[in-house]
Formats: C-alpha cells, sequence, structure tokens
C-alpha cells in the first residue's frame, strides 16, 4: 500500500502506536523504491541532480533512506495532529541551538522562523505552543488532502493560523512589529501569482518566494532556521541554526539565494531526512507535495 492510500485514512493512522506507524512508514517507502512510484522517480530525478558528485550507490541508497524518512513524516502526522500539545513531551523531543531562539526572541524585533521539509516540521510547529510569544504560522502544508486536519490541529497549539494571500504579508509584518514569531516554510511553493524568484538551491535553480527577505528587511526580525530530526526511539531532535545575513540585502535575488543557502544548509546535515519528492525541487513533477501551489513562505 502507498502512502497516499494510508494517508486516506487518517483516523485510523491517529489512533496506531508510534512504534507501528514507523513501521508502516518504512514498508511504505521500500515499497515506493521497489515499485519505482512517482514518488520515487521524482526523489531520484532531484538526488541525481542535485549530487552530481556521489556515486550511483550512494544515490541510491539515500534515495531508499529518503523514501523511507519521509513516509514515516506523513504517516505519523495525523497521530500528532490528535494528540495535539500532548505530542511534544520534553523526553520525545530534545533540542540543539535552543539559545539561538532565545537570542532572536530577547532581541525585541521578532522572529522569522524558517522550517524547511526536513525531519517532521510538525514537531517544530507542535513545539512553539510552549513558548510564551504571540505566534503566527503559513498556513502551508504539502499534505495534499490533509490541509483542513492540518490547519484545525495548528490552531489548536494556541497559534494564528495566516492563509496565503493579499493581506498574509501586512498580517505578519505588524505582527514582527510587536515582537511576536512568525513560522514560515521556505521549502513550499510559491503561490501562483505571488513574488517569487528563481535562484538556486541545490544546483538548477528553484520557484522560490521572496516573502520571507521582504519581512526581514521591513521589520529587522531576527532569522532563524528550526527542523526537527527524527532520532531512534520514535524520538526528535530540533535543531536552531542562526539565519543568513545576505537575508537582509536590497537586491531581492542575493536575499531569495540566502533564503535557499539556509534550507540546503539544512538539508545537507540531514539529506536522508529531506522531503527530495518535493514539487519545488523539480516544478513538472508530481508527488505527495504536488497540491503545495495553494501556498507559499
Amino acid at each position: 500500500m502507498r502512502v497516499q492510500q494510508l494517508l486516506a485514512h487518517p483516523r485510523l493512522l491517529a489512533s496506531l502506536p508510534g512504534w507501528l506507524i514507523q513501521l508502516l512508514g518504512g514498508w511504505a517507502g521500500w515499497w515506493s523504491y521497489i515499485s519505482a512510484d512517482r514518488d520515487c522517480k521524482l526523489a531520484r530525478l532531484n538526488i541525481y541532480s542535485s549530487f552530481p558528485e556521489m556515486k550511483r550507490k550512494e544515490k541510491e541508497r539515500l534515495l531508499q533512506q529518503a523514501l523511507r524518512e519521509n513516509a514515516k513524516t506523513f504517516l505519523e502526522m495525523p497521530r500528532l495532529w490528535r494528540q495535539g500539545k500532548d505530542a511534544y513531551p520534553e523526553h520525545r523531543v530534545s533540542h540543539k541551538g535552543l539559545e539561538i531562539l532565545n537570542r532572536a526572541k530577547d532581541y525585541g524585533k521578532g522572529v522569522i522562523l524558517a522550517v524547511p521539509y526536513v525531519g517532521n516540521w510538525e514537531i517544530v510547529v507542535g513545539f512553539l505552543s510552549t513558548l510564551n510569544t504571540e505566534v503566527l504560522i503559513s498556513s502551508t502544508t504539502p499534505l495534499a488532502g490533509l490541509e483542513e486536519m492540518a490547519a484545525r490541529a495548528r490552531a489548536a497549539t494556541g497559534a494564528t493560523l495566516v492563509p496565503p494571500g493579499e493581506e498574509e504579508e501586512e498580517t505578519f509584518l505588524q505582527a514582527l512589529r510587536a515582537g511576536a514569531l512568525v513560522c514560515l516554510f521556505p521549502d513550499a511553493f510559491p503561490l501562483e501569482g505571488g513574488e517569487a524568484l528563481s535562484v538556486p538551491l541545490f544546483r538548477g535553480p528553484v520557484p522560490t518566494s521572496t516573502l520571507l527577505p521582504r519581512l526581514a528587511r521591513a521589520s529587522g526580525a531576527v532569522v532563524v532556521y528550526s527542523y526537527a530530526e527524527r532520532i531512534p526511539g520514535n524520538g526528535y531532535r530540533i535543531q536552531w541554526i542562526l539565519g543568513p545575513q545576505e537575508a537582509y540585502d536590497p537586491d531581492p535575488m542575493i536575499a531569495a539565494a540566502a533564503v535557499n543557502s539556509g534550507v540546503r544548509l539544512c538539508a545537507k546535515r540531514h539529506p536522508g531526512q529531506y522531503l527530495w519528492n518535493n514539487k519545488r525541487l523539480s516544478p513538472r513533477g508530481e508527488s505527495v507535495a504536488s497540491n503545495q501551489g495553494k501556498g507559499a513562505a
């Protein structure tokens, strides 16, 4: 059974124990690889084009790992959403570099949190509910068909969910000026008709939203990158990284390239947990994320 077929039963997935979801995810990723389905083909295309220096066997091992880890991420999300804040007890989530986020908050000009599609990004979203800070979150998600479920779960954390559209930028900007934290997803496919540029991510150029650098320049907020790495034992380690200074550059191309450099840094730290079957990396392809063009971050 493919990941998409399993995701058609979110309530069932939400009722399963974590160890079984991990097992199902590993199996679904293995099946994706041996059946060479569309997600496998797109991920292979993106991995091969992104790492030309790798030997073929290394690329295939990375592909297999990524398909397994991505499947685990997608299948565990309904359970995380059902559990809400209870899904993030301290004994399951550790941190590396959390002081970077704390210093960014103390700076007083707001925080722009960029969360690439590495590991399980909803773990980061859930953690934000524990902060004594106003949080606004982009409604973007790569899970086609589960957007409503994701939106309800994110809103249940106490955050303000901001849909893409004409008022999105102004809503985020006002919140940042008041010292809030704005969570964006730089790997999301830019909204059709929105402001985007084609700049490199790994090798070739990819469509990149300019929302993050526009907010950074206008507000002076600190840009921080974060992702939740899956670790053995059904746990996660949230990594916090200071964003590149070039994101504030007045040249839109330089600033957009800086956004992607932050994504690239996170992805290269844990390439086996990056969402390689992401439409943004190969816009003509199809994938689990093929309908994410509804929003940009």
